[in-house]
């Protein structure tokens, strides 16, 4: 979810699947952060801001997955 998961997964995986490693945020539309901060910084509010993030760019991945299945179901 932020910078570092990213460069780790990037480590791990075959450089064939590099373009599919995308940040969570990617899919956001209703927040501007490229990452998910770290919310044990924030306090409660910070809680609350994380789950805000991960709510909204959720919703959007899960729409993203489901647009792909339809598409290769129809292929």
């Amino acid at each position: 979810m932020d910078w570092d998961n990213h460069a780790l997964l990037h480590q791990m995986s075959a450089r064939q699947y590099h373009h599919k490693i995308k940040l969570l945020m990617s899919f956001a539309t209703e927040h501007e952060s490229a990452v998910v901060p770290d919310p044990y910084y924030g306090g409660p509010d910070g809680f609350e801001m994380v789950l805000d993030y991960v709510e909204d760019a959720t919703t959007n991945l899960v729409e993203f997955v489901r647009r792909r299945l339809a598409q290769k179901a129809a292929a």
